[in-house]
């Protein structure tokens, strides 16, 4: 251990006075001593002067001082490493805090973002449909409707000319079948006028029913209610009716003529159908 100087030091200085005496002051008071001494003290050196039990003044560096600093040691070491436990555990508790408190703002920046995702490709779903609509000439609620009916009628037209170019010679046996298959199809739809409140099985119901879900998936009621809005869209004035053709099975109006007739001229020598 390096020598230690048990000297006090003290400067002296002079102030001018009235009288021209000297007046002597004490240095600011250091509690390190001017010499090497262990690190472990660094941190529990007192900076206020040290005195002993008889209040003797304690110069730091002496040994009275170092002896004082070693009982300080033992004496506050416990609560030393109490006060280091606590400080470490607080530092823990901190950083946990803080990487929780990120991971929270993470998340919320991940659920803004997802959230302004679904609604961008709502709005661009909204529009798509909307654009389809206007394409089909009706609402967004009813284009989903209107896409299969579309659909649909181009199957019909292709079944349709496929059994034209590949039409089969009817026989006795299919004769039958389709006289016993008319002749059942009218009594359904007799009991079906008779009992209203019955349904008709799936088997049995036309390919042309509106479909249950909307383009959002959402189930239509049976009987839809057809807003003014909608009426307006689907009005075509020029429209041909489909009552008008002889091979559909629900025309019940009068046959198409080559010009305008009144009722009272149906059975006149013009040309046209004697009907």
């Amino acid at each position: 251990m390096a020598t230690y100087n048990t000297s006090l030091a003290t400067a002296v200085t002079s102030a001018s006075v009235s009288n021209d005496e000297i007046l002597y002051t004490v240095a600011p008071y250091n509690p390190f001593p001017d010499m090497v001494f262990s690190l472990k003290y660094q941190d529990i050196i007192p900076p206020d002067p040290i005195y002993d039990n008889s209040g003797s003044f304690i110069i730091p560096g002496s040994r009275e001082w170092f002896t004082y600093m070693y009982q300080l040691d033992l004496d506050t070491r416990d609560e030393r490493l109490r006060k280091a436990d606590d400080a470490k555990f607080t530092a823990y508790i901190d950083e946990l805090t803080a990487k929780g408190e990120a991971s929270r703002v993470r998340y919320q920046q991940c659920l803004e973002e997802r959230s302004k995702n679904i609604t961008d490709l709502i709005r661009q779903e909204d529009i798509r449909i909307h654009d389809l609509a206007i394409y089909h000439g009706t609402s967004p609620k009813h284009v989903k409707y209107r896409q299969r009916q579309a659909s649909d009628l181009t199957r019909w037209s292709n079944s349709y000319h496929n059994c034209m170019m590949n039409a089969e010679r009817p026989t006795s046996s299919n004769k039958k079948k389709k006289k016993k298959k008319k002749l059942l199809q009218s009594e359904i739809d007799s009991f079906l006028i008779n009992y209203p409140g019955v349904s008709s099985p799936l088997s049995l119901m036309c390919d042309t029913t509106r479909s249950r879900f909307d383009y959002k998936d959402n189930i239509l009621p049976t009987n839809p209610y057809t807003s003014d809005d909608t009426k307006e869209i689907e009005y075509r004035p020029s429209i041909r009716k489909d009552r008008t053709f002889d091979n559909n099975s629900s025309s019940h109006g009068i046959h198409k003529r080559s010009r305008l007739d009144t009722f009272l001229a149906l059975d006149s020598e013009q040309a046209g159908p004697s009907k």
